[in-house]
């Protein structure tokens, strides 16, 4: 796919689509409500009016049918003027804020001639939203600018509760979420997780949902992230932004340092410098409007303990046009060039300088979409998006053989003491990615079909993806040099040759869904839906490796408990079928995975730990020149392998308190199933292997290996993975200018399998089954999260994030050695899974600002942020084998108090 071009792969896929094509928009919100007389009869033929600084074109209008009711199924969301206009009646106006992908209700009463008219406005609990308002959260990029928020799409996402560095709802680490540019996916196809270096100044708005999702959204088994690109707009306006931070501004955290006695780690903040000017207005009034965005950040990050830091570059430029081509037609068009540099890429305590790569990663996305109205109720949407990119991981040592000493390097070595990987990197890789989607959407509005109240607004969609995958990993000189510490010295092992991975896949995604959000009556809304998709991976000129087709039923309802809709309950089930991945089926693509050469290397002989040196040139010891054994990773797979997928309940209950407060109560299961494992169908030998636990004495007693392996990916009904989450959360507002928004969330996450795609080993053989089920990793039992901000009277405003996190489950294991005579080595758990944790997390981060209006449209905002001001720290990451130089040592810890400041003007 990386030889065709963007252009030919859209043409192909629009000219296999239909001639009338329905699907969901997911950059739109909607507008729903009633108009009714003081007697609580239905006012047909109202004019309903709307205008927004948002919506190009212009006013517009709709007409209220025979029982009251009105709809606008796709607008752009922020702030609007609502206008209601009826015959005999006063006319009316009120403001509306509309979010992201949500649908707002207005209901409208009206008295007489004489009387003023009363508008009942419920702000964003949209009744045909199943999302709990505390959990599934829209943020406004314009309402964190007061807020101490990292600059990057998961600090966004870490405010909502139940989600923390980046995993959503027990998911599957950062590769089970779905990510998204105005509403198209632009995930990595390989193994999930972002792919486009996203700048948040892009974005009107951010989406961070995935529970209680309807059937057009899927692909994920975590939650789904979606920020929709600014428009510009009739008026000419721009920001210039400026961010700085350096280390010196940082407090100085020392750890002892294992490898060297007396000696102290020194852990410092990151260094950090960013730009970016954002321009936006109107070539055309009312007719062409257009965004720009340039950036060009840089951050040096230090992990604890590497002997040199990570040093990021990354340029960024964006551009968007919104053309209202017809009075019922708008088309937008959006362009991203970035281009990611990194030095020391991996650079961490078990690593040399030379041993890290050096990362190049320029990537190209564009999105195109056309918003069509066809009639007063039915709306019609085409969305076309897409991305080429790579991500180059190469070597600074050239061809230098790598050296790898499992276990670390003896302390007593000044130079390679507690280091893994030496002389040069252990592999480089050359990965390059495409993708190009097109979705189309039908939303058709009805009212008065089943009786006087009720309405549907039902959806209909059709999307089509195709996306393609190269990845190329190989030692540097096809050779590694593999050696074991033994007390005191290093001791050689075996030479690795060849090997390594080569794989080009295709995959291809088709689904069709439909939904229809049923108003029974003011109180009851219900939402059926049905989601098809079939999905498939196939090798460059070769035939299907994965092929699956999944049915996914959602259902849920929203009960407005009082007519005011101020107390409400919701219910959601539904089915949700993990995106689909390379990562599922890569081993079993023929050739992906060469075979490596395994030699024994140097009779087990002992470096000199008086010439250390001859770490940096493991070649000069000789090594057989026949292999020992042979082995790749490549699988058969099931010829009826299925999709891991996952079943969803959740119910919620929304209390709102007067106008300014929502307090919500949620509670969700997530049960997952089908997930992929790999098993080794060849016999064990019948011969044992044994040790002593470490941590209680008894002997661990395992069968060896077999001498050659026959895996074989499956689905497995035994693997188990369930997650629940209970959340209260409140938010609102304290005064007009006072804002807080506070949850807290208890979560648990059980079963024997942290991942979805086979890459769990405890399958394979009992050894890794040892001590397998318990609490796994990714999410914290409790969880407190408070924001809020505040303008005071002299144009100073505050803000601050505090999160607390009990500490993640982990592991301890023992590793061993020489499981068969092709020296096989294994890590087995020693203990309960989970039966570990690291210590509680508190941070507390603050912003001041303050702003001088230079005139009407320029102000000048000064801002100082501080980071972890109270200077907390837990370690949030060991390592966990007995038998290693790392056991129980910190290699993460959160980065000290440290100050950040920065300067916006705009205009």
């Amino acid at each position: 796919m990386a030889n065709v071009s963007c252009a030919t792969r859209t043409a192909f896929l629009l000219a296999g689509l239909p001639a009338i094509l329905v699907a969901q928009s997911a950059t739109t919100a909607a507008l729903t409500g009633m108009v009714r007389d003081e007697s609580g009869q239905a006012v047909a033929g109202a004019t309903v009016r709307v205008e927004s600084d948002h919506l190009i074109g212009g006013e517009k209008a709709v007409v209220t049918s025979v029982n009251g009711t009105f709809r606008y199924p796709a607008l752009p969301p922020g702030s609007y003027r609502i206008t209601v206009e009826a015959k005999g009646y006063p006319t009316h106006q009120e403001r509306q804020r509309l979010e992201l992908g949500r649908t707002s209700t207005v209901q409208v009463k009206l008295k007489g001639i004489s009387a003023q008219a009363v508008v009942e406005v419920v702000d964003a609990l949209g009744n045909a939203d199943m999302a709990p308002a505390g959990v599934t959260q829209n943020y406004r990029m314009d309402d964190l600018q007061d807020l101490p928020i990292g600059r990057d799409l998961s600090a966004i996402a870490n405010l909502t509760p139940g989600v923390n560095a980046g995993v959503a709802w027990g998911g599957d680490r950062t590769n089970s979420n779905a990510y998204m540019i105005n509403g198209v996916n632009v995930s990595d196809p390989s193994a999930g997780g972002q792919w486009i270096q996203v700048n948040p100044d892009w974005f009107d708005e951010v989406q961070i949902g995935g529970l209680g999702a309807s059937a057009e959204w899927g692909g994920f088994s975590g939650g789904y992230f979606n920020g929709l690109v600014k428009k510009g707009g009739n008026t000419f306006k721009g920001d210039l932004t400026t961010y700085y931070q350096s280390q010196d501004w940082s407090a100085v955290r020392q750890l002892p340092d294992p490898n060297v006695p007396g000696a102290a780690l020194r852990v410092q903040a990151d260094r950090f410098s960013d730009v970016a000017l954002n321009l936006g207005g109107a070539v055309v009034k009312d007719r062409l409007w257009y965004f720009v965005s340039l950036q060009s950040t840089r951050q040096e990050h230090a992990p604890v303990g590497a002997p040199s830091s990570e040093q990021v570059t990354l340029p960024r430029f964006l551009a968007n046009l919104t053309w209202q081509a017809r009075a019922n037609a708008t088309l937008s068009l959006f362009l991203d060039l970035d281009d990611k540099s990194t030095d020391h890429r991996g650079s961490s305590r078990i690593r040399m300088p030379e041993a890290t790569t050096r990362q190049v990663s320029p990537n190209r996305t564009f999105g195109l979409s056309w918003l069509q109205t066809l009639t007063s109720s039915l709306v019609f949407t085409l969305e076309t998006s897409g991305y080429t990119g790579k991500d180059d991981r190469r070597a600074y040592a050239g061809e230098t053989p790598p050296l790898y000493v499992d276990g670390g390097v003896p302390a007593g070595s000044a130079a390679y003491g507690g280091r893994w990987e030496l002389g040069n990197a252990y592999q480089t890789q050359r990965n390059l990615r495409s993708s190009i989607g097109v979705k189309a959407t039908l939303d058709w509005f009805r009212t008065g079909v089943l009786g006087a109240q009720d309405s549907h607004a039902i959806k209909l969609g059709l999307e089509r993806e195709q996306a393609s995958d190269e990845e190329v990993m190989r030692f540097p000189g096809n050779v590694s040099y593999n050696a074991y510490a033994d007390g005191p010295d290093v001791v050689t092992d075996f030479v690795q040759t060849d090997g390594g991975l080569n794989l080009r896949v295709r995959q291809d995604r088709t689904t069709v869904f439909l939904l229809d959000t049923w108003s029974v009556n003011s109180r009851l809304t219900v939402r059926p839906g049905l989601r098809f998709e079939q999905n498939q991976g196939r090798a460059y000129g070769g035939s299907s490796v994965w092929n699956t087709r999944t049915v996914s039923p959602r259902l849920g309802f929203t009960l407005n408990l009082k007519q005011d809709a101020s107390s409400v309950l919701k219910a959601h089930w539904g089915r949700y079928f993990d995106g689909l991945k390379a990562a599922y089926y890569d081993r079993a693509v023929p050739g992906a995975y060469p075979v490596e050469n395994r030699y024994y290397w140097g009779s087990g002989s002992y470096f000199d730990p008086a010439v250390i040196t001859d770490l940096t040139r493991p070649q000069d010891i000789a090594h057989d020149s026949v292999p020992y054994t042979t082995r790749t990773n490549a699988s058969a797979i099931d010829p009826n392998i299925r999709q891991p997928y996952q079943d969803e309940f959740m119910l919620a209950f929304e209390q709102r308190a007067g106008k300014n407060w929502t307090f919500t109560v949620s509670a969700l299961q997530r049960q997952a199933k089908q997930m992929l494992v790999r098993t080794d169908l060849a016999a064990l030998p019948g011969t044992t292997v044994s040790a002593v636990n470490p941590l209680n004495g008894q002997a661990m007693v395992f069968p060896k290996f077999p001498g050659t392996h026959q895996f074989y990916l499956t689905n497995s009904a035994d693997a188990k993975r369930k997650y629940t989450l209970y959340s209260l959360s409140a938010e609102g507002k304290l005064s007009a200018k006072w804002t807080l928004n506070a949850s807290y969330s208890h979560a648990d996450l059980s079963g024997n399998v942290s991942r979805s795609n086979g890459y769990d080993q405890q399958y394979q053989h009992p050894v890794f089954d040892f001590n397998s089920s318990g609490q796994l990793p990714g999410f914290n039992d409790h969880e407190f999260k408070l924001r809020s901000s505040y303008q005071t009277p002299w144009n100073l405003r505050l803000g601050f994030d505090y999160t607390y996190l009990s500490g993640e489950h982990y592991t301890r294991t023992y590793q061993f050695t020489k499981l068969n005579s092709a020296k096989e080595k294994a890590d087995a758990f020693i203990e309960g899974r989970g039966a570990s944790s690291y210590g509680s997390q508190q941070n507390l981060n603050l912003r001041i600002t303050q702003r001088f209006q230079v005139s009407r449209q320029v102000a000048l905002d000064l801002f100082a942020d501080v980071y972890n001001l109270l200077n907390r720290y837990a370690v949030t990451a060991v390592g966990t084998r007995a038998n290693s130089s790392l056991y129980l040592q910190p290699t993460a810890i959160p980065d000290p108090r440290t100050a950040r400041v920065g300067a916006r003007l705009t205009f």
